[in-house]
């Protein structure tokens, strides 16, 4: 044998060995992509999976089959609460995307927007759900960062539909997109995107946004503190109610002491709930004498003076 069919033959043998090496981290690389109860297109449908979605690939067909101009083997793969077979062409083992969220992610140029939509016209522009394509909703999820209006488009096309489209929640790829507009971390994003002298602001429809998805979850306290814990402040967009709960507020607070600054005036001179804050900030900073005090030192600037330097230095004893 000489060399280049040698180099051929080992070339071919470490291919079909890379491919059988399973299990093995694999990314769709199309959209609405099936995933069926067996190898073939003929096998029931049991979920969808999107682009740049990461999957467990663990078994490979024993032949391969031709759907359109494509050949290539079924993979069985596993993704989330998703279980089943998809056809090879739209899996790839090479490239995996760095994280969970770049599914979600797209060209954050709003251009497409303006050359459909006058810049003027934002708040008052009819929409539903199916006003965007899913390409569409991922530019405007990337862009909600530089472009504040953002919030609005997506409360008009999504949030604001929640009720009233029950149904087409449970269709694709409204599960999907649900994930991360539901997500505690994208919410903190609509939380404070507006600044007026120094001073940040609620974003215009965060409250209405918040309150649309409050009523969708079981645990509705939790979601709001999951939300603060990603760096802004939450107060100033909570529904009403919330802002008359003192134990939640405790709790909101110690989660993250800027929201100390926005309802000190709630707590006045209570240096029961004062004490309170700062106990829970000592405990959920694991007692560490280096990050304790900063969080003290947002509590402390929000208090009336008389107060400030009896607590300058109060450290919890347990």
């Amino acid at each position: 044998m000489n060399l280049k069919n040698m180099v051929l033959l080992f070339s071919v043998c470490f291919i079909i060995t890379a491919q059988e090496k399973l299990p093995a981290e694999a990314w769709v690389n199309d959209d609405f992509v099936s995933v069926r109860t067996t190898p073939s297109k003929d096998g029931d449908k049991v979920g969808v999976l999107y682009k740049k979605m990461k999957v467990t690939v663990t078994e490979r067909s024993a032949g391969k089959d031709k759907i359109g101009e494509k050949t290539d083997y079924w993979y069985k793969i596993a993704c989330k609460d998703i279980s089943g077979w998809t056809f090879g062409a739209l899996i790839d083992f090479k490239n995996l995307p760095k994280d969970g969220y770049e599914t979600y992610y797209a060209n954050p140029d709003m251009e497409w927007f303006h050359k459909r939509y006058s810049y003027s016209t934002w708040e008052e522009l009819e929409m539903e759900m199916t006003t965007f394509t899913l390409e569409e909703y991922r530019s405007l999820i990337t862009a909600v960062t530089t472009e504040q209006r953002v919030a609005v488009l997506l409360y008009n096309s999504f949030y604001s539909k929640i009720e009233k489209n029950k149904d087409s929640m449970n269709k694709a790829p409204f599960p999907y997109l649900k994930e991360i507009l539901f997500s505690p971390e994208f919410l903190s994003k609509l939380s404070y995107l507006s600044y007026y002298e120094d001073e940040v602001q609620c974003s215009p429809y965060a409250t209405q946004i918040y309150a649309a998805v409050a009523s969708q979850v079981n645990n509705r306290e939790k979601l709001f503190l999951d939300i603060t814990k990603y760096g802004p402040s939450v107060f100033d967009c909570l529904p009403e109610e919330f802002k008359k709960n003192k134990k939640f507020l405790i709790q909101l607070a110690i989660q993250n002491p800027q929201n100390f600054n926005r309802m000190s005036c709630i707590f006045g001179n209570n240096e029961n709930a004062i004490r309170e804050i700062l106990d829970g900030i000592w405990k959920l900073t694991g007692k560490n004498e280096n990050v304790y005090p900063m969080h003290r030192y947002r509590i402390i600037s929000s208090i009336e003076d008389s107060l400030k330097q009896k607590y300058y230095s109060y450290k919890p004893k347990n």
